[in-house]
């Protein structure tokens, strides 16, 4: 059996690697789609741009791989099976169960691969594209500040610009809000603002203000400064977001939160049994490609290959939709991380039995 084993496992170890650069890729490529206009108008150096690509790599995987073993198992049963050597070798007196250990080793493999990505590699290059992007708005400062979007930069200074010139390095239509802890917070108009070596200088500036008593005043300053250290401090904020916590962190900060405020810590829990989850669907999604692939694998369709795909975009979408119960309180944490697992095990399970 040894030699059988070999037989399959090269039959699926070519789409798997295909399938997870393909899918790296195109997680990745999204992703720069969805910045690309930022990198165009602010001129981002390549190297910044291929740096944090690459850090993006790790978590991209995680992602690519539970579609991958589906998608390397799918074909490789299906050539096995549109040719009839599956049936060959079990008329020979190999049992279904033993034809498809190749394909479950793969999964786990694949699970703990998934596991070890998102407990080591990933926090700490999710952490690491973070750092990076104070690096970059001290290259290219006006990245801090985006057309109608309030920039922070303090807890009492609050930013609005109605533009950024990015060739004079300018702010236009500024409006700025200044809070103050025992009184009304003040609003600074300026046309336009332009930065400096160590900050930000706005043009002739007009405040105004609410008194004590509720009476609004107003008045007019030649110009208004303010050092920038506090927005680069302030960028990316909290570094460690729950995404990227180990395990052991997760569940540190769920009994704190429990012990302290029972029911905040809901969404560490959820976030650790979705994480286990999603690890745990490459197995799921190798069991899952056998009965599929096999019950459309005739006349050298790839019928079974596409039916497994829909499933398996299906899968993502009930999955994230179980999350959001789960975070809500809606359904218990672990149910919300491991119910979509669950009923396809049952549902293959029982598919193989049908096919035995």
């Amino acid at each position: 059996m040894k030699i059988v084993d070999r037989y399959i496992f090269r039959e699926i170890l070519g789409p798997f690697a295909v399938g997870v650069l393909t899918f790296v890729v195109l997680i990745t490529g999204h992703i720069l789609f969805t910045v690309v206009q930022i990198i165009l108008e602010h001129g981002v150096s390549l190297p910044n741009i291929a740096k944090f690509l690459l850090l993006q790599v790790p978590r991209a995987t995680v992602l690519a791989l539970p579609i991958s073993t589906l998608l390397a198992c799918s074909l490789g049963l299906n050539r096995l099976a549109s040719e009839n050597e599956l049936t060959a070798l079990r008329s020979a007196g190999t049992s279904l169960a033993r034809l498809l250990m190749p394909a479950l080793v793969l999964g786990v493999v694949a699970s703990g691969d998934s596991l070890a990505l998102s407990e080591y590699l990933v926090p700490w290059a999710d952490q690491a594209a973070e750092r990076m992007l104070p690096q970059i708005v001290l290259s290219q400062r006006s990245l801090a500040f985006r057309p109608g979007k309030f920039t922070s930069t303090g807890p009492d200074l609050h930013f609005f610009v109605q533009d950024v010139d990015t060739r004079r390095d300018q702010l236009k239509g500024v409006h700025v809000f200044v809070g103050q802890s025992r009184d009304f917070p003040i609003l600074l108009r300026a046309d336009r603002a332009t930065f400096t070596a160590r900050g930000l200088e706005t043009s002739a500036v007009t405040f105004y203000r609410v008194d004590g008593e509720g009476n609004p005043t107003w008045g007019s300053a030649k110009r208004f400064q303010v050092n920038l250290q506090d927005v680069f401090a302030s960028l990316p904020g909290e570094i460690q977001t729950l995404e990227n916590m180990k395990i052991d962190e997760l569940l540190a900060n769920w009994r704190r939160l429990e012990s302290q405020h029972p029911g905040q810590g809901r969404r560490y829990v959820v976030e650790l049994h979705w994480r286990l989850a999603l690890a745990a669907s490459c197995l799921v999604f190798a069991l899952l490609a056998a009965p599929i692939t096999l019950r459309f694998s005739q006349g050298q369709s790839l019928v079974g290959v596409l039916m497994t795909l829909i499933v398996a975009f299906g899968y993502y979408v009930i999955m994230l939709w179980l999350r959001m119960l789960g975070e809500a309180g809606t359904l218990p944490a672990a149910l919300s991380g491991w119910l979509q697992n669950g009923a396809i095990v049952l549902i293959s399970m029982w598919a193989l039995w049908r096919y035995r």
